[in-house]
């Protein structure tokens, strides 16, 4: 068998170039082993693609994050509120970790997936990272730990950074959750 010809939407036929061999669709599917090799590959290949197609959009139709609730709250350090910065929740086993910016009046809204979704239920330890105070000392000062390079003190006890020594830990329930993490020295 040479060639394809299509002789209609619901035939295929296989056909040599001295035209008297034939095989349609409808052989094909009941002789599958005898089939051409023509016709055989671009089939296999047809049904794998679709095959593929199938279960990239299946993949990709499905949310498989887990629930998040709303998670918002305020932070402190020695009773005044921190004004730049990064908290951190690390799940306390399997699952997933959540972040939020510290907002000039020390609030924060934590984001696991999207934007401001909050958090998975669930125990987490809380380590937070503070931003140097920029007008203290000019621009070079805008990233956590910079501050040591110019002869500065930590904005907040360096313990509070780590997940091995941070203290703070926070529980988030099914429903939205507000935390007051109160840092001391």
């Amino acid at each position: 068998m040479d060639g394809i010809a299509r002789s209609s939407l619901n035939t295929i036929r296989a056909v040599s170039t001295d035209g008297r061999a034939s095989l349609q669709l409808e052989d094909l599917l009941v002789n599958w082993k005898n089939s051409p090799t023509i016709i055989r590959r671009p089939v296999v290949a047809g049904a794998t693609l679709c095959l593929l197609l199938a279960t990239v959009v299946a993949i990709g139709c499905g949310d498989s994050n887990p629930k998040t609730v709303k998670v918002t709250g305020k932070i402190s350090y020695n009773g005044e509120p921190l004004k730049s910065g990064t908290i951190a929740l690390i799940p306390e086993g399997e699952g997933y970790g959540a972040t939020g910016q510290i907002q000039p009046d020390g609030t924060f809204q934590l984001t696991s997936f999207k934007p401001n979704d909050g958090a998975a239920p669930g125990n987490y330890k809380v380590t937070v990272q503070v931003f140097p105070d920029e007008s203290a000392g000019g621009d070079e000062l805008g990233l956590p730990g910079a501050e040591f390079g110019m002869g500065q003190k930590p904005p907040i006890p360096l313990g509070y950074g780590d997940p091995a020594t941070t203290k703070l830990t926070a529980l988030i329930n099914d429903g939205e959750t507000e935390l007051d993490l109160k840092l001391q020295d």
